[in-house]
């Protein structure tokens, strides 16, 4: 029976394209989807020596990278290799996975790629390659409706409870980010834990957590600022040797 299933679980890898490629605006999306991959492949390989993620926001060792790829695996079907962030690699460690790709492609592929890109800028030529070998997926962000039937049902099942203005605040604060907003639940659930009447209002929210902005947004004023701040000396001079000087740093 177990011999069975196994084979089973074993025919599920190799049924696994060559390549994954998941595109979306939310970062906790993403890695939502990454913990996914993880948990199929529990049981499956050896994730010590056959699974290893390369994070493009970093500078990745591309001699690491081309080791990594080149030993073969002596103890799973597969070897994972996990791209986060495609779209921060350089040009040419780019060039080389498109390469991988389209060779794993033509045959018997022993590497699995899955790469995560939350805006598509990045080489035109590696949406293609993946297209042809594998599966490139558009992930959307979460909506506030999801987000707010998770904090229903996970304070129900801890015993707590969110006033209507607290939760949406809380929501908005983390800007739609279910990482983000299973951080500061435990940071609110510690403080309320402790607290007589279990009940998180506005008030509480507002104190414990702070504000998330889009970094669309943040670039946008910092756009605005930006060529401004060499204007942005204001010198007021009185009748007498006294000056109020505003500088923007």
């Amino acid at each position: 029976m177990k011999a069975d299933k196994l084979k089973k679980e074993l025919l599920k890898l190799e049924e696994l394209a060559p390549c994954y490629l998941y595109i979306s605006t939310s970062d906790s999306v993403l890695e939502d989807r990454i913990e996914s991959v993880k948990k199929f492949l529990k049981g499956k390989i050896n994730f010590d020596t056959d699974f290893k993620i390369f994070n493009g926001a970093e500078e990745i060792d591309e001699g690491e990278f081309n080791n990594y790829i080149s030993t073969p695996s002596l103890f799973s079907l597969k070897k994972i290799v996990v791209i986060k962030y495609i779209e921060k690699v350089s040009a040419s460690l780019q060039k080389k996975v498109i390469n991988l790709i389209s060779s794993n492609g033509k045959g018997s592929a022993n590497v699995i790629f899955i790469i995560t890109a939350l805006k598509q800028k990045f080489n035109p030529a590696l949406l293609d390659a993946v297209r042809k070998a594998g599966k490139v997926i558009q992930l959307k962000p979460p909506l506030s409706g999801s987000l707010k039937k998770w904090l229903e049902e996970r304070s129900e099942s801890d015993g707590i409870k969110f006033t209507e203005k607290a939760a949406s605040l809380l929501i908005e604060n983390v800007n739609l980010d279910l990482n983000l907003l299973k951080k500061e639940y435990e940071k609110l659930y510690d403080y309320i834990s402790s607290e007589a009447k279990k009940v998180i209002d506005e008030d509480t929210v507002r104190f414990l957590v702070s504000r998330i902005y889009s970094l669309k947004i943040l670039k946008s004023v910092s756009k605005l600022i930006f060529p401004l701040r060499n204007f942005f000396t204001l010198s007021i001079l009185s009748s007498s040797t006294e000056s109020l000087v505003l500088i923007y740093k």
